[in-house]
């Protein structure tokens, strides 16, 4: 009974981050775009953490809080005139103490891609500091791997060294060079004498095309597939040096496209490391339904992306839900199906496992425990307490201080016949708290003592 009411607690307390250092450990950049790039992380967080091959964090540039400058009337008569330069220049005073502390968060903010395996770029915003474009390059450049998803393919278009990384991307019709795949021969070529800038029709379900099929990320999946609504990018530009098209989808003309086989994930070597890039992932502001990022096709893209650009190999199998060549397969990523590898098990939960299969009812340690849980997408579980700090927890609630408040029922059930269950009165209540801010109650104080079963606090 004990060990079932440390679980509860710990399943309220806790979850689990023993494991992150066994797992692939990813970095989503994010906090500029012009899509949803709150919506996209948390898609794109669930749908790793999903495979259980993932541990996930991310890294948000900051943000402006400024609204944007009054615009210039049409208007020439002299008063709107007058008015449009009086308010113009009390938005510059007053805006400015707000760009100043904006200017000052940017010089702080420096992500530390090298504590991670893999970097998925969700960002499509102004251009970072020298400090975090050299770190970024630095670390791709030494053999990290990079995944962008949709409109990250748009950022930086004036910088050289990431326009090299990523081989294409949506820039105007003046840079670079437009990549098509032919559909007969399954290659990729150059547009020739295409100063088109880059676009897309409307959104629509599409059918990809498998054009490598041998690589890690694309073996075993149907050569042809159907993808949810998304936007279909067409005239991808760049320097398209080290490139390979791993798969495209034909531009339709009925839906504003180019009547032509267009890029739709592709691989570029940079120096000891890989970027892939993928233009699908489409999530605009206030949409309610999310084809795109939930499209099983695209999660199994970008699981398998990430686990290739870590480890050079792919375990991950496909779904069993993967869609077919007619009809796309949207499902949330807790429902889809992961065929976890044997060598994707920690060796936390590989002990835990032993132990309950000698005897199911044993006692297990806290990080052992914690390595059982199967928490819901988005979740995660940090231990912050555990016997003998606790016992027998049934009931918890945080003061406004953060201070933890424990109900332990100390009496109940403590054999078959429940043998002092009432009589003992020995329940209480103890008041936990973390003195020193490393997220452990290090400070457990008794609060309440001699009550018979507590239920409430």
């Amino acid at each position: 009974m004990r060990s079932l009411l440390f679980t509860c607690l710990l399943g309220i307390l806790v979850s689990g981050s023993s494991l992150a250092k066994e797992r692939i450990r990813v970095l989503i950049v994010d906090g500029r775009n012009n899509h949803n790039w709150q919506i996209t992380t948390d898609a794109l967080r669930a749908t790793l953490e999903a495979t259980g091959r993932f541990t996930v964090s991310a890294t948000t540039a900051p943000e402006s809080t400024i609204p944007r400058a009054p615009r210039a009337p049409k208007s020439v008569h002299p008063r709107v005139k007058a008015a449009f330069e009086k308010y113009a220049q009390a938005y510059k005073e007053q805006s400015k103490p707000a760009k100043d502390a904006l200017g000052e968060r940017w010089k702080t903010w420096q992500p530390d891609f090298s504590a991670h395996d893999v970097v998925i770029m969700n960002y499509n915003g102004q251009n970072w500091p020298e400090a975090s474009r050299t770190a970024f390059i630095d670390y791709v450049k030494g053999g990290g791997g990079v995944l962008l998803v949709h409109a990250a393919n748009n950022a930086f278009r004036d910088w050289d060294e990431f326009n090299e990384m990523i081989g294409l991307g949506w820039r105007p019709g003046n840079q670079g060079k437009a990549v098509k795949v032919d559909p007969k021969t399954g290659r990729t070529f150059v547009d020739e004498g295409n100063a088109n800038n880059s676009g897309h029709g409307s959104k629509h379900p599409f059918q990809v095309t498998v054009r490598e099929p041998d690589h890690p990320v694309m073996k075993g999946l149907p050569l042809q597939w159907m993808h949810g609504k998304d936007e279909l990018y067409h005239h991808m530009r760049g320097p398209a040096e080290n490139l390979t098209v791993l798969s495209s989808a034909f531009s339709d003309p009925k839906q504003r496209g180019t009547g032509q086989h267009e890029p739709m994930t592709w691989e570029v070597t940079y120096g000891k490391g890989r970027a892939i890039v993928t233009s699908m992932g489409h999530c605009y502001f206030n949409e309610k339904f999310w084809e795109a990022l939930h499209c099983v096709g695209f999660q199994t893209i970008v699981a398998r992306s990430c686990e290739y650009l870590a480890t050079g190999k792919v375990t991950l199998s496909v779904p069993e839900e993967f869609p077919g060549p007619d009809e796309p397969t949207i499902l949330t990523p807790s429902k889809v199906t992961w065929a976890k590898p044997p060598d994707a098990l920690s060796d936390t939960e590989a002990s835990a496992k032993a132990k309950k299969k000698v005897n199911p009812y044993c006692m297990l340690t806290p990080e052992e425990e914690k390595a059982t849980f199967v928490l819901a997408p988005g979740y995660v579980a940090e231990l912050v307490a555990a016997e003998p700090a606790v016992e027998e927890p049934v009931l918890t609630v945080f003061d406004g201080n953060g201070a933890l408040y424990v109900a332990e029922m100390r009496s109940y059930m403590q054999d078959v016949a429940g043998t002092g269950t009432k009589p003992l009165r020995n329940g209480r209540i103890k008041r936990l708290e973390d003195t020193n801010g490393d997220g452990r109650m290090d400070k457990v104080t008794v609060f309440v003592d001699g009550l018979n079963l507590p239920r409430m606090i």
